[in-house]
């Protein structure tokens, strides 16, 4: 997740995202102002947008080693919809908070810090543009409030977030016998198996030749995760005499790296857990493979399609299968 500590100069944000860091295992603090130093050169306003770059690929790194960023920094509408754009493709959970203890506060010298001619000019100036309060996310009134209030109140307004966001998602049986839910079954597949084939480099990938009216012609179980009314992917499940078959496992590209699959299939698993489990997948999908080693599955065979595609099998026996699974992501 990202945490954008929105505000004016002097409200408090790196105080507050300093608090969190050094409280709150997992968090990093990105300053964008030291993101600036290494360009004193360039004019403010013309370095916006580039020192948010820079802290938004930090901050996706972080992300990558499960660490979650608070990027301090005065944001407009135009900044927070540019920031948006630049995490359109990864899925990052982003929670904008505006810090605002009222104009006479920030143009005061709190604590051991004293403005600047320049800072309290600088703050008539983002006040007026409407930083204070910009109309996205949630704003904190600070002024009566500590640095450790602040950053408690902060975590606690994440927290809710993160709530309401799982609490909208769902994992259920899908109905493949129904026309229009094999169509977005089989819509999400088509999603999920062109990113699959163009993660790979392969024009002519065979699971994209599957119609709709097939779907419901083998022995298969489907399970699915909505959120907010959208499949947002489902697991295919064949139930062999000595072994479950994971024939498909697809997520869309709009939710990768989110967590959802994993906790599909943890999902739809559990009641088989008395089953070995086994899984195929192509050599070179590597977020596939990185996902069931960490679900504890094992490297059994490699083999090669009539494409030539390399293929390898994974399994994990019923003494490796515990009844809960590691929740990988948020």
């Amino acid at each position: 997740m990202i945490i954008l500590l929105n505000g004016c100069i002097n409200s408090g944000k790196t105080s507050v995202a300093q608090a969190i860091v050094h409280t709150s295992e997992g968090f990093a603090h990105i300053e964008v102002d030291a993101l600036r130093d290494f360009i004193p050169w360039m004019p403010l306003e013309e370095s916006i947008e580039l020192n948010l770059r820079n802290a938004i690929s930090v901050a996706i790194n972080l992300n990558e080693e499960k660490i979650h960023s608070i990027v301090a920094y005065p944001l407009s509408r135009v900044n927070f919809e540019f920031v948006k754009e630049l995490l359109k493709d990864t899925r990052i959970e982003v929670f904008p908070i505006t810090l605002y203890p009222g104009l006479e506060l920030l143009k005061s010298n709190r604590g051991s810090r004293e403005l600047t001619p320049w800072e309290l000019s600088r703050i008539d100036v983002l006040h007026q543009a409407g930083y204070a309060n910009p109309g996205f996310g949630t704003l904190i009134n600070n002024s009566r409030q500590t640095i450790e209030e602040t950053a408690h109140q902060v975590l606690k307004i994440v927290a809710h977030e993160l709530h309401q966001s799982n609490h909208s998602i769902r994992f259920e049986s899908l109905k493949i016998d129904d026309v229009e839910e094999r169509m977005v079954v089989h819509s999400l597949m088509m999603r999920g198996y062109q990113a699959e084939a163009e993660l790979l480099g392969i024009k002519e990938f065979p699971p994209l030749n599957r119609k709709p009216e097939e779907l419901n012609t083998r022995s298969s179980n489907f399970y699915g995760c909505w959120r907010s009314q959208s499949l947002a992917a489902l697991v295919e499940l064949e139930i062999q005499q000595d072994h479950v078959w994971i024939a498909s496992l697809v997520v869309d590209p709009d939710h990768f790296r989110s967590g959802l699959g994993s906790r599909l299939l943890n999902w739809a698993l559990k009641p088989f857990s008395a089953y070995e489990f086994r899984v195929s997948t192509a050599l070179q999908n590597f977020p596939a493979i990185n996902l069931y080693k960490k679900l504890g599955f094992q490297e059994f065979e490699r083999s090669l399609t009539p494409e030539k595609i390399k293929i390898v099998t994974y399994r994990k026996t019923p003494s490796q299968s515990p009844s809960q699974f590691p929740r990988v992501g948020l």
